[in-house]
């Protein structure tokens, strides 16, 4: 074997078995059976840094966000399964060189993930399963949020659209309906039913999300706020028509 082929070996053997990134001046390698992380700084060799719950099956893409000097969020996608409609995600809080938070949401379906990472003040959003973590730039967890009890659903997944110091718009993956939850009086509203008209509300109702032709949910999504307006997109799958909604956060 000549010194190409076992180089070309040797990266194989990497990347079978690491998945790995770079940020600024750090690389950042996880083992995909054990889930061992490893670092290294400029052009230091990797060394161990700690042990995650991270176990990567299938395709993946791995990411970091720096929230502050201090503080770093690790973010693995792993998509798997046949026809590739299963993916894993795993989130690893770093605050001052240390795992302070691990956080895994696992998603099924044809159902798009719309999970934002940050809120509009840019602290990290970390949700495990149906746990909302809040993280700001210093490493506090600010806020933890139980969404089953504050929507009222019972899904084990959640996504979270938007996120301010007033609101937050989620969704529960299976029952599907996309959920306005103030956050000072714990309020939750559904948005369809102040947005869509009788006849999309009455085939939603009925409605079963997990098929494909509601890939969609109800066809919400969060544009984004502008004042005391939340701006929303809906999609009617009944020829794909797409049109702004408006939804007054203040009556």
């Amino acid at each position: 074997m000549d010194q190409r082929q076992y180089g070309r070996q040797k990266k194989k053997q990497l990347i079978d078995k690491y998945i790995f990134t770079v940020k600024g001046s750090k690389g950042y390698w996880v083992d995909k059976k054990s889930g061992e992380l490893f670092v290294a700084s400029g052009v230091g060799t990797a060394k161990f840094f700690a042990d995650t719950s991270v176990e990567v099956l299938d395709y993946n893409e791995f990411t970091v966000e720096h929230i502050s000097p201090t503080v770093e969020v690790l973010k693995i996608y792993d998509n798997f399964g046949e026809p590739s409609i299963n993916s894993n995600i795993f989130k690893i809080g770093l605050v001052a060189g240390k795992v302070e938070l691990e956080t895994k949401t696992s998603y099924g379906g044809t159902h798009p993930n719309r999970s934002i990472d940050l809120s509009t003040d840019k602290h990290a959003l970390l949700i495990d399963g149906a746990t909302l973590y809040e993280v700001d730039g210093k490493g506090v967890k600010t806020e933890k949020h139980d969404l089953k009890a504050l929507t009222g659903y019972n899904d084990d997944t959640f996504q979270v659209e938007f996120y301010d110091d007033e609101y937050m718009v989620v969704r529960p993956y299976f029952s599907g309906w996309l959920t306005l939850i103030n956050r000072e009086t714990k309020e939750a509203t559904r948005l369809a039913d102040h947005v869509l008209n009788e006849e999309q509300l009455a085939i939603y109702k009925t409605a079963d999300f997990s098929d494909i032709t509601f890939s969609q949910w109800e066809g919400l999504s969060v544009i984004g706020r502008e004042g005391n307006k939340l701006k929303l997109n809906h999609y009617w799958f009944l020829g794909g028509k797409e049109t702004e909604l408006i939804f007054n956060l203040t009556k």
